[in-house]
C-alpha cells in the first residue's frame, strides 16, 4: 500500500473519531470541581439560592453576570479653595458639614510658605498639620470626619485648594 495513502487514511479515521466525540457532547447544567483524577467531583457550583447543607461541598455562588450590580454612590464635590483672609490668623477653610463623606486640602506648589491644617479646632504654626508648598492632607479612609477645617498661613493672601465630597 502506498505510504500517503494509508497516512490519509489513517487521517480520515482521526476526524471521524473526534467528530463522533465531538458531536455527541452534550452541556451540563452545573459545573463540577476537580482536583484533576478521573471521576473525583470535589464540588458542584451551585446557584446563592440553593440552601447550604453541612454535609454537601458545593460552591454556592452569590453573585453572578446575570445578577442585579451594585449601582455608583451618587456624590457632588464641593471646592472651598480661598485664600488667608488675614495672614497670622487662623480661619474656617469649610464649616462642619454632617453629610462630608472626604475632604482634601493642598498648599500649591506655587506657594511659598507653609500652611497648617486643624480638624476640630483652631490650626496655628505649633498646632495642625504642616503643608510644604506642593504637599496635601486628605481625610483618611473609612474614616467620616465632619467637623470644621482650620487653616493658617502666616501671609495674607496665601493661596490653597480644598475640596470635599458629599
Amino acid at each position: 500500500m502506498n505510504k500517503n495513502l494509508l497516512i490519509s487514511f489513517w487521517l480520515v479515521v482521526l476526524m471521524a473519531v473526534s467528530w463522533t466525540a465531538f458531536s455527541s457532547y452534550t452541556p451540563v447544567s452545573a459545573l463540577n470541581v476537580a482536583d484533576g483524577t478521573v471521576n473525583t467531583i470535589l464540588a458542584a457550583v451551585k446557584a446563592a439560592s440553593t440552601a447550604p447543607a453541612a454535609t454537601d461541598p458545593a460552591l454556592v455562588v452569590g453573585l453572578s453576570p446575570n445578577s442585579s450590580q451594585p449601582q455608583p454612590l451618587s456624590v457632588s464635590t464641593t471646592d472651598f479653595s480661598s485664600t488667608i483672609t488675614t495672614g497670622g490668623t487662623a480661619q474656617v477653610a469649610t464649616a462642619a458639614n454632617t453629610s462630608r463623606k472626604s475632604w482634601c486640602v493642598q498648599n500649591p506648589s506655587t506657594a511659598t510658605e507653609l500652611l497648617y491644617v486643624r480638624l476640630n479646632g483652631t490650626a496655628s504654626a505649633t498646632t495642625g498639620t504642616e503643608l510644604t508648598p506642593g504637599s496635601q492632607v486628605c481625610s483618611v479612609a473609612n474614616l467620616i470626619d465632619t467637623s470644621a477645617i482650620s487653616v493658617f498661613a502666616a501671609t495674607t493672601g496665601h493661596a490653597f485648594k480644598g475640596s470635599y465630597v458629599q
